[in-house]
């Protein structure tokens, strides 16, 4: 399975990213492949990670 995450940016990638947005007038995600596998979970996990989403209102992904 892959998956993005951010980018680890040193100071000079950052304000070059900065720079290119200033220059388009866009925002600019900069994104890394992550390789992940998905974790096996137990009914009482995944049920304890579907309680967890709906009260942050987010999607929980549990991985190896």
């Amino acid at each position: 399975m892959e998956l993005y995450g951010f980018a680890a940016l040193t100071p000079e990638q950052l304000a070059r990213v900065q720079e290119t947005e200033r220059e388009t007038g866009t925002r600019l995600l900069v994104l890394r492949a992550l390789e992940i596998a998905p974790d096996n979970l137990t009914t009482d996990q995944l049920e304890a990670l579907q309680r967890l989403e709906g009260e942050l209102g987010n999607i929980i992904l549990a991985v190896e």
